[in-house]
């Protein structure tokens, strides 16, 4: 389980993470941020966020919802699941989006947000939402959030078993391959969101191929199992359930880019 926040004065200086693509709306939001006095780092995607939160360091994040490669609420799983399988502090996630229904703020909180500012940010709205936030401190998230492992149970899904014995207690070996692989995770989600994107069934399949041994290795069960159903579905042309799996598998990989392995010890 992640440690609960830590509680901060809602006026105290925070380091925050802005996840979003738009340079303008980037440039907006730093400025407003600024001006409360926090210091503010920028990434451009989901994934960069992503491998910049799990870092730590951090005490808020706001995350734009629709981002290319990675939207905000894969990127905001994959977060929680990381803090989850660590214990590292829960950090506070805002939502921004131009979707402001009832429907859209409660998909948020769902999927382990726990704020929600609508777009364009006005400053006085995202003062009083990073105010009401910080202020919670340790309490749980909004009503109606799920915690990561109800939402996804098979987010970080390593088959311990087949991974020993695939590797007969070598755990030095282990490091070395989710080492070798951790940089080329990211690349390959990238890859198959392009080739979803302009209908490349030859490159989504070649991509899917290279997950699936990869992940295979490491014995990641569900992302081979999701990989798996990639090729088919773009032959057939289910785009629409391409990108389900896409939205599914995207998360995964982005754990398995940030995986710290466990120690092995063979089976006595």
């Amino acid at each position: 389980m992640s440690a609960p926040p830590r509680p901060l004065s809602a006026s105290a200086p925070l380091n925050v993470l802005l996840v979003e693509d738009n340079r303008i709306n980037q440039t907006v939001a730093v400025r407003q941020l600024e001006r409360l006095g926090h210091r503010v780092e920028v990434a451009a995607d989901g994934a960069q966020g992503v491998a910049r939160a799990v870092q730590g360091g951090l005490d808020l994040v706001l995350m734009d919802i629709q981002m290319p490669q990675m939207d905000g609420l894969s990127a905001t799983r994959a977060i929680r699941a990381h803090e989850a399988q660590t214990g590292r502090i829960r950090v506070p996630i805002i939502a921004m989006t131009a979707q402001t229904l009832h429907g859209d703020r409660q998909q948020c909180l769902d999927h382990g947000m726990d704020g929600y500012v609508g777009k364009p940010v006005s400053a006085d709205e995202l003062a009083a939402e990073v105010a009401r936030v910080m202020a919670a401190g340790t309490q749980p998230p909004a009503t109606g959030a799920r915690p990561v492992a109800d939402a996804d149970p098979a987010l970080a899904e390593i088959d311990l078993d087949e991974l020993r014995d695939r590797f007969e207690g070598d755990s030095a070996l282990l490091a070395d391959l989710v080492e070798l692989a951790r940089p080329d995770w990211p690349l390959l989600a990238q890859a198959l969101r392009s080739a979803a994107q302009q209908r490349d069934v030859p490159e989504l399949r070649r991509r899917a191929h290279a997950i699936i041994g990869m992940a295979g290795n490491l014995s990641a069960v569900t992302v081979v199992a999701l990989a798996r159903r990639l090729g088919p579905a773009a032959a057939e042309g289910r785009w629409h359930d391409v990108d389900a799996l896409l939205a599914e598998l995207e998360p995964r990989l982005a754990w398995l880019a940030h995986w710290a392995p466990p120690k092995l010890t063979p089976e006595p």
